[in-house]
């Protein structure tokens, strides 16, 4: 997920400093992928742990993404887990906000 962040973040850049916008589906399936990609993760490490996920654990994550994601880290790390957490935000909006600073700083 992180190569895949630094790459949006580098075609964002390049779009940015070429005057080029995307289109709103590129951002979209961007954030898509990238919630597909941490439920996923979710998923695989609440296996590893041997943490009692309730039922149908990866769905719960891609559905309400913003508030089972944080209880989960935090239930499995504590405060580590709220940090874990903002680093996958950032993952998640680090591309677009790099390439909007960028633009504005080029115009």
């Amino acid at each position: 997920m992180l190569v895949l962040a630094v790459g949006m973040t580098l075609v964002e850049v390049v779009a940015a400093l070429r005057n080029v916008y995307f289109a709103t589906n590129t951002q979209l399936l961007w954030g898509l992928f990238s919630i597909l990609l941490s439920a996923a993760w979710a998923t695989a490490d609440a296996k590893g742990r041997k943490f009692e996920a309730p039922f149908e654990f990866g769905f719960l994550v891609y559905v309400f993404w913003p508030i089972v994601l944080p209880w989960y880290l935090v239930a499995t790390r504590g405060l580590d887990g709220l940090l874990m957490f903002f680093g996958f935000v950032l993952l998640l909006f680090g591309p677009w906000l790099t390439g909007l600073i960028v633009f504005v700083y080029s115009s």
